[in-house]
Order: structure tokens, then C-alpha cells, then sequence
């Protein structure tokens, strides 16, 4: 996009925007100090005060390996920052848990295990409903 008339050229190519400017190597040393805080959790915080948007942070990962490994980083810091403040009373452990399912790599574990008949597997099914339905199966042996 051009520059408003009369107003100079924003970059040397006479485009609009600013320029793409950061520095990948700095960044990442920049996200790696600045997780260490004890009052920084969110990783996408970072990227705002920084003055870009957080989507920038997954695509740079996607150009530099470095950064991709303090962006990796960052976020296993996130994660246990958010679990030890619910652990430790710190916030609302409800919440921390709903934060912690939707922004880091985290669920909560179910386990189920069915049990059944290996000769019959209809068994487990059909012991759920009413006898005549058992009584089909039984009579079909």
C-alpha cells in the first residue's frame, strides 16, 4: 500500500507498512529472558509488548531453529508457571485448569475399559436391556 499523497515513501521500495525488521536470533534471546520473570506467563504477551503480533511467533519458529527451540521453551515454562499458581493457591485452580486445556498442550486424562466376552461380544452390549433380548442371543447359540 502507497503512502498517503504528499507524504514521503515509507520504505525504499515506496510501499506502506513498516518493515519487517526483527531479528530472529534477538528475539529469541529476548523470549528467553523474558519468560524467566516471574510475572510473565503468556507467551503471546510477549510478542504484543514487543510490538507485533503473536502470530509472528509461530511463523518464525517455522524460519529459525533457534527460535523455534526458545519458543518451545517459553511455552514448558508457561505451562508449569500456570500449574504451580493453581497448585499453590495462587489463582483459581478452576480457571488454571481451563487456561491450561485451551492455551498449553495439556488435557486431562481419561482412562475407560470395557469388559466383555470374547466368545459372545454381544454379551455387554445386550446385558444393558430388557431379558428378552438376551434370550434371542442365547437361543441363536
Amino acid at each position: 500500500m502507497p503512502a498517503p499523497k504528499g507524504h514521503p515513501p515509507y520504505n525504499k521500495n515506496g510501499e506502506g507498512g513498516k518493515p519487517r525488521t526483527w531479528d530472529r536470533e534477538v528475539e529469541a534471546d529476548a523470549l528467553e529472558e523474558w519468560i524467566q520473570q516471574p510475572d510473565n506467563i503468556f507467551v503471546g504477551k510477549f510478542a504484543l509488548s514487543r510490538g507485533y503480533h503473536p502470530d509472528r511467533l509461530a511463523e518464525w519458529a517455522k524460519e529459525s531453529e533457534r527460535f523455534a527451540r526458545a519458543l518451545k521453551q517459553a511455552k514448558k515454562h508457561q505451562e508449569f508457571k500456570l500449574a504451580e499458581s493453581g497448585m499453590y493457591g495462587k489463582s483459581n485452580p478452576g480457571f488454571t485448569k481451563f487456561v491450561m486445556a485451551n492455551v498449553c498442550d495439556w488435557y486431562e486424562k481419561q482412562q475407560t475399559v470395557v469388559q466383555g466376552d470374547q466368545a459372545n461380544p454381544l454379551t455387554f452390549v445386550l446385558s444393558n436391556t430388557d431379558n428378552s433380548s438376551q434370550e434371542l442371543v442365547q437361543g441363536a447359540e
